[in-house]
């Protein structure tokens, strides 16, 4: 199975606008984050696979890090000119530390870029899912808000809107794919939506799922392609 991203044009919009961490403008490192308990390491995860050429092509590397690890120290940060985050699944040990954490990087200056899923909504260890209203402290930075309302069944999924030349590169979006719904609701007038998803079975707003500001990206994909 061939697995091709369709956010590498989301990316390249996200850190082709990067400003500069320090004075000198030399670092050019951008900070992986994956998590060894969904089965990903340093020399196998999406970032690598999907994102390092490109990442390349613009003069960036990639420190890759396990955040099952821990949170990176000082020393790694004062390199690191962007985050880019892309687990599979949705828990992790002290999820609030983490977002603390997302929240300082973007206050330092450095973009966010978040692929797939958030990876902080429940604490592995206790098994508690974070309130909305502290997800949302970090989710503001990124112009959305979460109302959760999840929903798994590809049948209630439709699309709404999307940027064709944003999220259809190499391919169309498949809702029935990513069998995935969240509520989210615009928090940042200046907020960029390049997909829009609603829930057929509720009557609120389409929930902006793949979108940009001046702090960074948030998307996940709802197409692959096979062959």
């Amino acid at each position: 199975m061939k697995t091709t991203c369709i956010l590498l044009a989301f990316l390249l919009a996200a850190l082709l606008s990067i400003a500069p961490v320090s004075a000198s403008n030399l670092d050019r490192q951008v900070l992986g984050l994956y998590k060894s308990s969904e089965g990903q390491t340093d020399k196998e995860n999406e970032i690598l696979f999907y994102l390092s050429g490109p990442l390349r092509e613009m003069g960036l590397s990639v420190t890759y890090w396990d955040i099952d690890r821990g949170l990176p120290d000082e020393k790694i940060m004062r390199r690191v000119r962007a985050v880019i985050s892309w687990y599979r699944g949705p828990s992790m040990n002290n999820p609030d530390a983490y977002l603390d954490f997302l929240e300082d990087s973007i206050d330092s200056g450095r973009k966010l870029v978040v692929f797939d899923n958030l990876g902080a909504y429940q604490d592995r260890k206790t098994g508690e899912y974070l309130q909305p209203g502290r997800l949302n402290l970090t989710l503001a930075k990124l112009g959305i808000m979460y109302f959760s309302d999840w929903t798994g069944d590809p049948e209630l999924i439709q699309i709404v809107a999307k940027d064709n030349a944003m999220v259809e590169a190499g391919s169309r979006q498949d809702p029935a794919l990513s069998q995935l719904f969240y509520r989210y609701i615009h928090h940042d007038r200046s907020l960029k939506v390049y997909l829009s998803l609603a829930r057929k079975d509720r009557g609120y707003d389409p929930s902006p799922v793949i979108v940009s500001n001046c702090n960074g990206e948030i998307g996940r994909a709802s197409w692959r392609e096979r062959g």
